[in-house]
């Protein structure tokens, strides 16, 4: 699914989401012919006010996210017409800028399409690839709007258009840990393989994991149903 639940699922029909739970065994791979990310590039970007976090401090998060993509991490993906078969991170940048759109407590998609539209207007990102996957990190406080009941959305991958075509990006909250099932590293690695497998929502999901929808590949792996 394109968010990262923790202890629920949930879906409407413009997308897909993730859960913690164990799902069933029986699986199918459906291709929905969407395009996927074969040379994905990750520009992580810092927003809100991080001095509160000791654990996973922004430059500690961001190393982390340049160790897993210096690794092999994405080497299953490839089976998925060659997804990630080129992996870099490419930068990262803590959004400073007082003229910049400001993403709220309670922030919806759009809120975080129009800070990284305005980045982009501004030349303040790189923008001259279509690959370019676009993850912002948020610090302990913040909460999707599209957050019900008991369950905790962790983060969540999405695509927007704009004038240089669809725009991939991606939305992570950390919780305070580098470790465990809320880690800010697991829900990147998590939302960093569904992004490249199914960046604008209609090419790799799976089938049979849950009897209501489609989820996607870091769904059944997760489980440790799919390999």
């Amino acid at each position: 699914m394109r968010k990262r639940f923790y202890g629920v699922r949930h879906q409407t029909p413009s997308h897909r989401a993730h859960s913690s739970a164990a799902a069933p065994t029986a699986y199918q791979i459906v291709d929905g012919g969407g395009r996927v990310l074969t040379d994905p590039k990750v520009f992580t970007l810092f927003v809100g006010d991080w001095s509160g976090e000791t654990v996973t401090s922004f430059d500690v998060v961001d190393n982390a996210t340049a160790v897993i993509c210096q690794s092999d991490y994405l080497a299953q993906a490839r089976q998925y017409r060659n997804a990630g078969t080129s992996l870099a991170k490419i930068g990262s940048l803590v959004v400073s800028d007082p003229q910049a759109p400001v993403i709220p407590k309670v922030f919806a998609n759009s809120d975080v399409e129009a800070l990284l539209g305005y980045l982009i207007g501004q030349k303040l990102v790189p923008s001259d690839d279509a690959e370019i996957l676009y993850l912002v990190f948020l610090p302990k406080g913040y909460q999707s709007a599209e957050q019900t009941g008991s369950g905790v959305i962790l983060g969540e991958h999405n695509c927007f258009s704009s004038a240089k075509g669809k725009v991939v990006y991606g939305w992570i909250i950390s919780f305070g840990d580098l470790d465990g099932d809320m880690s800010i590293t697991a829900t990147f690695a998590h939302e960093l393989a569904e992004a490249v497998t199914d960046p604008e929502l209609d090419a790799i999901a799976i089938s049979g994991a849950d009897p209501t929808q489609l989820v996607e590949i870091g769904d059944t792996c997760q489980g440790g149903h799919f390999q």
